[in-house]
């Protein structure tokens, strides 16, 4: 007997481990499909489809898009699914056949479609919708609707907006709001609201005149400054420097990304040998006069149209004309290795007399890490992933990022976080609404762990019987 019931035994063993794993396996696809998700939009001209995007514009753009932004905010605990979102992003008669505002219509639905059809755990997971220059606009949107509707007020959905239109107080469709541009099609549709439940990251690069455009437009060199830097800065956002926090402001937390050399003088920097030093020296001067067309004491999250009444002191814009002179001089004296001879301070990103990018008033820290410079170098195995410039208005520049493991506790000073491969696209029509997967995924899910714990179960039961005539077998003297 003793033969009979080893047998037995390591039978029922191998089944209690097989339908184990069977429920593992099922258990696990099941949570896959509802873990956090970031939805990911790209900009005009960048629909994020293939064609007119290639897969490897899209891969990049996504690495980029997590590496830079969705997993320093914090807001996507530990390891977040990145999906892509085909929205239009025309801009007819530049690209396209859809006026802007059919174009950012047709978005707002196709990322509504994505939102409602993400599955998630209500208290568990959450959805990151990330939107960039147009899908910025459309995110805004969506935001609105949600916010305004009763039944989705309280979706676990955050927000991460870059170069963003919609700005409060910067973005040109707010400086302008209600202004309407026939032919065009262009509305100006005002600010992005702050009275949401939606936990919000904006985040502008200093003189992208998209984002950033000036208080008071009758400054004609800071609009000018604004236009070259809509050219220069606003078609790239990755690597390009570590966001400054500005201010935390109703539900949504600013950021700044600090310009060196002021977009009007770029071209003179481009000169060889001679030209960054001339720049760095012309700097100064002529940043002062350009920011007096800005009011950087008022908050960026608070509603701001253009104020052609708006003009700094003029005796502290004189003074400050002056510092400038000398500082200018350093600055080149730095860049041929003579050091700041006249003892002038280097100015921060307002120049000189300017206030500090992080407003005085600024409590609250806004996310648990706040946009800090990351380690390029790592002790784990890296991955590189060249990031492609998402312009919208010039596709010249790139720049490389290193990938590295995830890790589920946001930190400063970590090291660059690997995008899941592959990344899921959502492909289909631009005109159409993107699919995501839905409740079709996990019953698939839950009827292949069902059918491999059938499998395992049968084999056991196989293995059962064969033990149990062997040892009859071995009991009866070798007779069947």
């Amino acid at each position: 007997m003793r033969p009979v019931v080893r047998a037995l035994a390591a039978a029922l063993l191998g089944i209690g481990a097989a339908v184990l794993l069977g429920l593992s396996t099922t258990m696990t696809s099941i949570i896959a499909l509802v873990a956090s998700t970031a939805l990911i939009m790209g900009g005009t001209q960048h629909p994020l489809s293939n064609p007119p995007d290639s897969n490897q514009f899209i891969s990049d753009y996504i690495a980029g898009a997590n590496n830079n932004y969705i997993a320093p905010s914090g807001l996507c605990p530990g390891t977040c699914t990145l999906v892509a979102v085909v929205t239009p992003e025309q801009f007819w008669p530049q690209y396209g056949t859809m006026t802007y505002n059919q174009s950012v219509a047709q978005g707002v639905k196709n990322l509504d479609t994505a939102i409602g059809t993400t599955p998630h755990t209500p208290g568990t997971d959450t959805i990151v919708v990330y939107g960039y220059s147009q899908s910025a606009v459309i995110a805004s949107i969506e935001k609105t609707n949600l916010a305004n509707n009763p039944t989705t007020a309280n979706l676990p959905v955050s927000f991460i907006l870059i170069a963003n239109p919609n700005r409060p107080n910067g973005g040109v469709l707010e400086r302008f709001n209600g202004a309407y541009i026939p032919i065009l099609d262009v509305s100006f549709n005002g600010a992005t609201p702050t009275n949401t439940n939606f936990t919000t990251v904006d985040v502008a690069r200093q003189y992208d005149g998209w984002a950033d455009f000036p208080t008071n437009p009758l400054n004609v060199l800071a609009d000018a400054n604004a236009i070259a830097g809509i050219y220069y800065l606003h078609g790239n956002y990755y690597g390009v420097g570590t966001p400054v926090l500005q201010d935390k402001y109703g539900d949504t937390t600013y950021y700044l990304i600090p310009t060196k050399t002021l977009p009007l003088l770029m071209p003179v920097a481009q000169v060889p040998l001679v030209g960054p030093i001339v720049a760095d020296t012309l700097d100064p001067a002529l940043r002062v006069l350009v920011e007096a067309g800005y009011n950087r004491t008022v908050s960026p999250g608070a509603p701001t149209t253009a104020n052609f009444l708006y003009f700094p002191n003029p005796v502290a814009l004189g003074v400050n004309l002056v510092v400038a002179i000398p500082t200018g001089v350093d600055n080149g004296l730095a860049d041929v290795g003579v050091g700041r001879a006249l003892g002038t301070a280097v100015p921060g990103p307002y120049g000189v007399g300017g206030p500090p990018v992080t407003l005085p008033q600024q409590t609250t820290p806004g996310p648990p890490t706040p946009y800090a410079p990351v380690q390029t170098t790592t002790t784990n195995t890296p991955q590189q992933a060249s990031t492609t410039n998402p312009n919208t208005t010039d596709n010249s520049s790139q720049v490389s990022s290193t990938q590295t493991q995830p890790t589920t506790t946001p930190n400063p000073l970590a090291p660059l976080v690997t995008l899941p491969e592959p990344a899921k696209i959502i492909r289909g029509p631009m005109t159409g609404s993107p699919s995501l997967p839905g409740a079709k995924d996990v019953a698939s899910s839950v009827k292949a762990g069902v059918k491999q714990v059938t499998t395992a179960a049968t084999g056991a039961i196989n293995g059962v019987t064969s033990a149990v005539k062997s040892a009859a077998t071995a009991a009866g003297g070798g007779t069947g």
